[in-house]
């Protein structure tokens, strides 16, 4: 039996979930993966802080949309991670090493550290990464070789889940 994937995401990917925008899809799709337990997936307490900017500056929500997309966050019940003192070590060691922001260092340093596979969607930090065979792009995981999560549309074959008007994700007679 092959083990499940394990990610780490940022903000980037995570934000999707919550606002309708390029990649949604994908990032619904890794979301759903976790919730039939084919993946596991750990954020770290940073996406906390990072989602509201994200979906305030980014797409533009209200604060109490905002604040329905926290608390939706957190009833997900994903494994959220603290910091730790090697992890901080890391992350400023691959900041300095890659010229990246300590933000994006530490969601690539928690992925080092606990041996899972950073996602997230950011194009500027995939330059500066791409070397790092641990951190990938949402599509790159997707579009990648059957080692990695389904593209959409085929989980929805295999279980029948469905996206409904809203980007919320259905499954027909499986629940």
């Amino acid at each position: 039996m092959e083990r499940k994937r394990k990610y780490v995401l940022d903000a980037s990917i995570v934000a999707k979930w919550y606002a309708k925008e390029e990649g949604t899809d994908k990032a619904l799709e890794v979301r759903e993966q976790y919730f039939l337990d084919i993946i596991d997936i750990i954020l770290p307490d940073l996406i906390l802080y990072e989602l509201p900017n994200a979906l305030k500056y980014g797409a533009k929500l209200t604060q109490e949309e905002i604040l329905d997309a926290l608390e939706s966050l957190l009833d997900l019940q994903i494994p959220i991670i603290m910091p730790q003192t090697s992890t901080a070590r890391i992350a400023l060691q691959i900041s300095f090493d890659k010229g990246i922001s300590y933000y994006d260092a530490y969601y690539v340093a928690v992925a080092k550290e606990i041996g899972f596979e950073f996602i997230h969607a950011d194009k500027k930090l995939q330059v500066r990464v791409k070397d790092l065979g641990y951190v990938k792009m949402l599509n790159e995981i997707c579009d990648s070789d059957s080692r990695g999560l389904y593209c959409p549309g085929f989980l929805a074959q295999m279980t029948g889940l469905t996206q409904n008007s809203t980007g919320t994700a259905n499954l027909r007679g499986k629940i």
